[in-house]
């Protein structure tokens, strides 16, 4: 019975290390919303302001010291999330994620997403300087992000290393936001014939949100 009991002891203790542990890397990882951030890309300082939903509100003296804020307060909340994304869009998330993913990678390198994001990023120094500075400000503050810290858990458990976001990333992840999107533009037309001339009703299958609307004629 005393073994037992010892058996138990342990096993809590244990437990209780394994929780205290996982709280304190949890909050490690957690986005900061306080305190001070130095950034040496900075031109001045700029102020984030989250609010009771978490939602930052950025002051800046200049549009690139508010875009370098804003991926870096983007990276905090979304690092791991941009990371897969633009591995969508490039065809190479087999790389970290295995062989599960080599069908999507091959669908997407099929349709050329990585291709013409490498096309696109090729022509980036010919948009305006006033929006190339802004784009590059942006990723200065992302990059930061990323190489400052914490990661996510999610870098950790994946054993992922991020390597520095750039131009083509970013045209890598709108050709994938675009292929997502692009379904609404199948899908809206038949929605709104539906409903103008048959009635919302007929969408309540559908799970629509403007569908719980009255639908009396």
């Amino acid at each position: 019975m005393k073994i037992f009991v010892r058996v138990l002891i342990i096993f809590g203790l244990l437990l209780l290390m394994a929780a205290i542990f996982g709280i304190y890397y949890v909050q490690r990882t957690a986005p900061q919303t306080d305190g001070n951030v130095e950034l040496s890309a900075m031109d001045s300082d700029a102020e984030v302001y989250f609010d009771n939903f978490g939602i930052p509100h950025i002051y800046a003296e200049t549009a690139e010291d508010a875009y370098r804020s804003l991926g870096y307060v983007h990276a905090q909340d979304r690092l791991f999330q941009m990371e897969l994304v633009r591995r969508v869009g490039k065809g190479t998330l087999s790389e970290v994620l295995g062989a599960d993913m080599i069908e999507t990678d091959a669908f997407f390198r099929t349709l050329g997403t990585h291709r013409q994001a490498a096309q696109d990023a090729a022509r980036f120094e010919r948009l305006p300087d006033s929006l190339r500075t802004k784009v590059m400000a942006y990723l200065e503050g992302v990059n930061a992000f990323a190489e400052k810290g914490p990661l996510p858990i999610e870098f950790t458990l994946t054993q992922i290393e991020p390597e520095p976001f750039t131009i083509e990333d970013v045209y890598a992840t709108a050709a994938y936001m675009a292929y997502s999107f692009a379904y609404a533009l199948r899908t809206d037309p038949i929605v709104e014939h539906i409903t103008q001339h048959l009635d919302s009703a007929y969408l309540l299958g559908l799970d629509l949100a403007f569908a719980e609307k009255d639908t009396a004629r």
